[in-house]
């Protein structure tokens, strides 16, 4: 009541709002409604059968199954071994290649190369992970590079009992290189 007192005291009189063609819309509702039902209907039928289908095939294959099942049972065939027997040089060989993958190797070279001394070359690292040990060939300029050398080893967190194994000098030559053997252990605590 109040909002048609509103609009009938303006100026512009009675104001009419006609969205829909009322005539119209029955027509093309039900022409549009018939589509979409016969569409639906279409779209069940189409469902139905595939429904069917799957049906029909699952029943099949559990036909099958069930046909070769007492054939699988009757036929035992020797299941073939996953691999040959492994001797006992294999078995070796792979122990070995398992001692050097448990070496810290990382750590143990860290610790090498943190005792760097430009008076010694290694010549060859030996390490044994058993005894988590370690041997250093190699060649030092004199003596004292070379007990140096070992005292910077001895002071590697990595290493420990660090000693001098053996040692040779040189005399034929005028720089009297030595060539030594250093040896250690490893703590796998410390890496």
């Amino acid at each position: 009541m109040i909002i048609k007192s509103l609009f009938s005291n303006t100026k512009f009189g009675k104001i009419e709002i006609d969205f829909i063609n009322s005539t119209s819309l029955p027509l093309r509702f039900t022409a549009l409604s018939s589509f979409i039902l016969l569409l639906g209907i279409g779209s069940i039928v189409m469902v139905w059968q595939l429904r069917s289908q799957v049906q029909s095939n699952i029943k099949q294959t559990n036909a099958m199954l069930t046909q070769a099942s007492p054939e699988l049972k009757q036929s035992k065939a020797p299941i073939a071994e996953a691999s040959p027997p492994v001797s006992a040089e294999q078995v070796n060989h792979i122990k070995v290649i398992s001692d050097l993958l448990v070496t810290p190797w990382e750590a143990l070279f860290d610790s090498l190369e943190q005792a760097n001394n430009k008076d010694i070359a290694l010549i060859q690292v030996q390490p044994d992970s058993k005894k988590k040990q370690l041997n250093l060939i190699g060649e030092g300029r004199n003596l004292a590079a070379v007990l140096v050398y070992i005292d910077q080893l001895e002071s590697q967190q990595a290493l420990k009992q660090v000693y001098l194994l053996k040692h040779v000098v040189s005399d034929t030559q005028k720089e009297k290189p030595v060539r030594f053997t250093v040896h250690a252990t490893w703590e796998h605590a410390a890496l």
